[in-house]
């Protein structure tokens, strides 16, 4: 979910003293991506699952992925905190996640847990609800799950994003062009281009494009570009600071330290991308 990314994990295990706590250092669990049948592609761009077998809590702290995402607990439990905001989240409850710009966010699971997963088109969340995608920036929004039925998990969850396929409003086709285009250049495009293309004014492009996608067109590039940065370095770790600077659209490599301080909360150098199986499947989707 746009808030659930991490780079450093911890586990807490409470004994009989309540102010007793020991942090242990664990792998953060990779999410498994599952097929995205035909028909949702116009909306869902992934599907994801991740499983935690033990009773165990993962801190996540959050990064901007650029995408909002439906979530559902099929068992056990999670929270969310943003702009000191703390967010519960139960099993069968659904929650629609908005953009992340705060860097003070966090996710929790709590298990055993599953959890899924849908990151959304561009445009997707505000044709699901019709509303101002921007308003809902560092915040989750809460409803009723789905009721049991006889499908398994996977198709429960794929059942409900089709109803909400199905019965989404309409977009509006300057910011989804626009949007398509910032992903297929890596945010390496001109906003003032994509302004007059969309015979707007750039207050009026600007608002329309944060209200459907829900972040600026300027923010959205810029995590475009540093998520393409990081899967330059992923594919290739031996590719050169300054290399990956240069393919990734950035004016010299001070400047993609700097983005990468602002986005994903470490240097190049200090990111801790193995251990990281979240930061893992943002990547694998990023290229």
């Amino acid at each position: 979910m746009t808030s659930v990314y991490a780079c450093s994990h911890t586990l807490d295990v409470g004994h009989n003293t309540p102010t007793l706590t020991i942090r242990y250092m664990l792998m953060i669990p990779a999410y498994q991506e599952l097929p995205v049948p035909e028909t949702l592609r116009a909306s869902v761009r992934r599907i994801m699952r991740v499983e935690i077998d033990v009773a165990q809590n993962i801190l996540i702290p959050a990064r901007p992925t650029g995408f909002t995402y439906i979530g559902w607990f099929s068992k056990g439990t999670g929270s969310a905190t943003a702009n000191d905001v703390r967010f519960k989240l139960q099993a069968g409850q659904i929650h629609f996640s908005g953009q992340l710009s705060t860097f003070d966010a966090q996710f929790t699971l709590h298990g055993p847990c599953v959890q899924y997963l849908a990151e959304l088109a561009p445009d997707a969340l505000y044709r699901f609800l019709q509303d101002d995608i921007g308003a809902l920036c560092n915040r989750l929004e809460m409803r009723q799950g789905p009721a049991q039925t006889a499908l398994s998990e996977d198709q429960t969850f794929i059942a409900l994003l089709t109803r909400f396929h199905q019965t989404a409003g309409e977009t509006v086709p300057e910011v989804a062009k626009a949007a398509a285009r910032i992903e297929a250049a890596y945010g390496n495009i001109s906003i003032a281009d994509l302004t007059a293309q969309s015979c707007m004014t750039e207050r009026q492009f600007r608002r329309s494009f944060t209200k459907v996608v829900g972040l600026s067109p300027k923010s959205f590039a810029n995590i475009r570009r540093v998520l393409h940065a990081l899967s330059l370095m992923s594919d290739d770790p031996n590719l050169g600071l300054a290399d990956v600077a240069n393919e990734a659209g950035f004016y010299d490599q001070a400047h993609l330290t700097r983005a990468f301080n602002q986005y994903l909360r470490a240097t190049p150098a200090k990111l801790a991308f193995d251990n990281d199986g979240v930061l893992r499947s943002i990547v694998a989707g990023a290229s």
